[in-house]
């Protein structure tokens, strides 16, 4: 679901240039609809290989610390840049 909410939006963004709201907030439901989907094909397969309780956790804390970090130090990519300010990150006042 993290990864495919960007991965739709920025595909639509690169063939349409922009993309209304109401197509963001079908892709929202898209991404948590794959994403349900795949946590229901994991638990039908009675997968004894899912992550433990700790690789989630830590994996967490990364997402949590990276996205403290990109906050305040963003990457020049486009991403990470604001279409309105054409900054990078949280402005200097």
């Amino acid at each position: 679901g993290v990864i495919s909410i960007p991965v739709i939006f920025y595909t639509l963004n690169g063939f349409f240039g922009t993309t209304p709201d109401w197509i963001n907030i079908t892709i929202f439901f898209i991404a948590d609809a794959i994403a349900y989907i795949y946590e229901t094909m994991q638990f039908k397969q009675n997968s004894s290989h899912l992550l433990s309780n700790k690789a989630s956790i830590i994996i967490l804390l990364l997402i949590a610390i990276l996205f403290i970090v990109f906050t305040f130090f963003p990457p020049k990519i486009p991403l990470f840049k604001d279409p309105i300010n054409n900054f990078y990150g949280i402005p200097k006042l």
